[in-house]
């Protein structure tokens, strides 16, 4: 599970919104190679999971929903550094 969070946080874009299916295009080869057995209720899973601690967020509801990955969160201290 920890190979399909990875690879879910590297595939998913910052910019755009990806449904399902541009997820599963955009998966690299060799993953499938390495998980046979991965199915859509896996997938839909991690995103859940991932959703729950915040690195990405889901847009639309129903058959319409878009995945997005969040910006990670700047701290105070690399904040105030950024002004000196």
């Amino acid at each position: 599970m920890e190979l399909l969070k990875q690879t879910l946080l590297r595939t998913l874009s910052f910019y755009e919104p990806m449904t399902k299916e541009m997820i599963l295009l955009d998966l690299d080869a060799t993953f499938f190679e390495l998980n046979p057995y991965l199915t859509l209720d896996d997938l839909e899973k991690m995103l859940r999971l991932l959703v729950a601690e915040k690195l990405i967020e889901v847009k639309g509801s129903g058959r319409n929903k878009t995945w997005q990955r969040l910006v990670p969160k700047r701290s105070l201290k690399r904040h105030l550094k950024s002004f000196f």
